[in-house]
């Protein structure tokens, strides 16, 4: 099993969003403190679309491990993993928000799941990167 996720995942998951708001929030109640009515609209507007793009990507993290020999993809979780075949996978999509993320779209039984990860900056193997591994095996 290998490990397809970042070992910065914790640090995009939970220590970026917090600290990002917590600067914002400083400067916010910097430029209300002072009057600068503009500069407080633009940053409240910037903190708007922060935390839009934290909850539509960051919040959604997870820690992602490849199964080639059984060609299953591994989610884990708190307190369970979840196991999708890779034949099961629809589409895989790369999107650059202040880093790299990796979106895998899975239709498992009429339903689809999307597994969102922050990915290694490359393979061992070969150095091949691991979006394009994912889609060598699909």
């Amino acid at each position: 099993m290998q490990r397809l996720h970042s070992n910065l995942t914790i640090f995009w998951k939970y220590i970026f969003p917090v600290f990002s708001l917590f600067i914002i929030l400083y400067y916010l109640i910097l430029f209300i403190n002072n009057e600068f009515w503009i500069l407080t609209a633009i940053i409240f507007l910037v903190a708007v679309v922060l935390i839009g793009i934290i909850r539509s990507f960051y919040s959604k993290l997870k820690l992602v491990y490849l199964d080639e020999v059984n060609r299953q993809i591994i989610i884990k979780g708190k307190n369970s993993n979840v196991i999708f075949l890779i034949d099961e996978i629809k589409k895989i999509d790369k999107i650059k928000i202040f880093n790299v993320l990796l979106i895998i779209k899975i239709n498992k039984g009429g339903s689809e799941d999307e597994v969102i990860f922050v990915p290694k900056n490359s393979s061992l193997l070969l150095g091949i990167s691991t979006e394009k591994r994912l889609k060598n095996l699909i």
